[in-house]
């Protein structure tokens, strides 16, 4: 299978053992990503770090560093984590508007929610699934699986993406047309 490339991966994502702070008051749902900078992520050659950390009204703002090693080049994305759910606020630097939730809190199986683009250039039908056991080349987890199906106006057939989600440690795992990511390593910075 071919190795999707990480243009893919940020721009329709996407999201290990180490588990993110749960806010004050909220339900016992994890959120789906850790919240340190420094953490990082590998998938084949493409690299992932937090690069910073806001928080405010509610949200966790990531903002994330990607690198290609085979031609070095560097992209930006920035995730919104709440307990409402997993959200791209921006992809190689361009804002999407309004944020695409790619996993939505707290879980229910079989839950289904609606995307679209406000220049209506693109819209999503989305549903999770599981827990279920995944093993990927960094090790087994408890994922949520997400099939999303989306439809561009420049393209007639729709795009089939299917991504999973560990607890604490973000996107494991996706699936786009014939080609497969998998998280290789998953790192967290020592305190």
């Amino acid at each position: 299978m071919r190795t999707l490339s990480s243009g893919w991966i940020v721009l329709l994502t996407a999201g290990l053992s180490a588990g993110a702070p749960i806010p004050k008051g909220s339900p016992k749902e994890p959120l789906y990503y850790p919240v340190k900078p420094g953490t990082k992520w590998e998938y084949g050659v493409d690299r992932k770090t937090i690069k910073s950390v806001d928080i405010r009204e509610g949200e966790t703002i990531l903002t994330f560093v990607w690198e290609d090693a085979t031609d070095k080049n560097e992209r930006t994305e920035r995730l919104a984590i709440s307990t409402k759910g997993v959200f791209r606020l921006e992809a190689h630097g361009e804002k999407i508007d309004p944020p695409l939730c790619l996993l939505k809190l707290p879980r229910v199986d079989g839950q289904k929610w609606e995307s679209a683009r406000a220049d209506g250039g693109c819209t999503g039908s989305h549903a999770a699934f599981g827990p279920e056991d995944v093993t990927v080349p960094a090790g087994r987890y408890k994922a949520i699986r997400v099939v999303s199906e989306y439809k561009l106006e420049s393209i007639e057939k729709p795009i089939r993406r299917t991504d999973w989600f560990a607890p604490g440690v973000g996107l494991i795992k996706s699936v786009f047309g014939d080609a497969v990511i998998e998280l290789s390593a998953f790192s967290t910075p020592k305190d």
